[in-house]
């Protein structure tokens, strides 16, 4: 097996190397959600962390995803110098990170004297003259609220970041189809949908929709064991 690292992927890189499958995992890049308005006003969870952003003193967070990701950066927020709110739709913090993980999540938010909003969502985000207005809707009693922010900050998932899987799909057997059958059964990808291509393609986690590692892991056991 040859392994290449640091290095970009481009189509002539994937041709170059003659395969006979190509599996797309490039991942995705993040979003504000779907606001009705406003996004351009958000700041996501990636720029915070990376440092590329500097974090304001009155926080909204704006936790969409419910995963670790959204709570790895809802605890740099708190344990920061800052005012922060948590804000999520769910009924508890980030419910798809599991129950042995939520202790000590709750501790650090409720040392530092984190505001946890539960069962709202973020909706909107409005320009003032002193920073911001995020408009929060209660499905419960179909209203809306409207507090004040110097930042919001917001992790909802990702986008595909698919444009190498688009650039190579025509030239694909499969045409970047999967068979669903197939893959939940751990059957063979036998599917032609173009008898002159020359590999079979399929793209795999974040690829698809906003996912996570082991979505691609597991897809990737599927679809390569049988081949």
């Amino acid at each position: 097996m040859k392994t290449r690292f640091n290095c970009y992927a481009e189509v002539q890189t994937v041709m170059d190397a003659s395969p006979d499958i190509v599996l797309i995992a490039t991942g995705g890049l993040p979003h504000a959600g779907y606001l009705k308005e406003g996004e351009e006003h958000a700041t996501s969870s990636w720029d915070v962390l990376s440092g590329a952003v500097p974090i304001g003193k009155n926080v909204l967070f704006f936790d969409d995803n419910a995963q670790h990701a959204g709570m790895t950066t809802a605890e740099f927020l708190a344990q920061s110098d800052c005012t922060l709110e948590y804000l999520s739709p769910e009924m508890m913090i980030a419910p798809d990170i599991g129950g042995s993980n939520h202790p000590a999540y709750l501790r650090s938010l409720y040392e530092n004297g984190v505001t946890i909003t539960l069962n709202q969502k973020l909706t909107g985000i409005t320009r003032e003259d002193d920073g911001l207005s995020a408009t929060v809707y209660n499905e419960y009693t179909d209203s809306n609220s409207t507090r004040r922010f110097d930042q919001i900050i917001c992790d909802s998932g990702t986008l595909p970041a698919d444009e190498l899987y688009f650039e190579l799909k025509a030239n694909s057997i499969n045409l970047g189809e999967v068979d669903q059958d197939a893959l939940l059964t751990g059957e063979r990808q036998n599917q032609v949908n173009n008898p002159d291509g020359s590999y079979r393609l399929f793209r795999l986690g974040d690829v698809v929709a906003s996912r996570n590692i082991h979505a691609a892991i597991l897809d990737s056991l599927r679809l390569c064991t049988v081949f």
